[in-house]
């Protein structure tokens, strides 16, 4: 018995699995089981590949800039703390 024939039997068989496979599934990913070539499949992982580097190239974003105005914030409240221990001292010796 051939894959496709194999593939073809469970799906009728089975029609829960079509969720959770290839088997008869446009939304999977192009393959020769649901009609498609194999550049579409090769233009569907490209396609998710591009789309996993813009999420991390966006989540490194989010992490530097908040990690920038985190640094900004803690070096602005250590700044104003010199300052008004220096105005303390200050008043201490008058």
């Amino acid at each position: 018995m051939s894959s496709v024939n194999f593939l073809s039997t469970l799906a009728r068989s089975c029609p829960s699995l079509r969720i959770l496979s290839i088997m008869k599934n446009n939304m999977a990913a192009p393959s020769y089981f649901n009609g498609g070539t194999y550049e579409q499949y090769l233009d569907y992982r490209s396609y998710v590949v591009v789309v996993a580097v813009v999420v991390v190239v966006v989540v490194v974003v989010v992490v530097v800039v908040v990690v920038v105005v985190v640094v900004e914030v803690v070096v602005a409240v250590v700044v104003a703390a010199e300052v008004e221990v220096e105005v303390k001292v200050v008043e201490d010796v008058f």
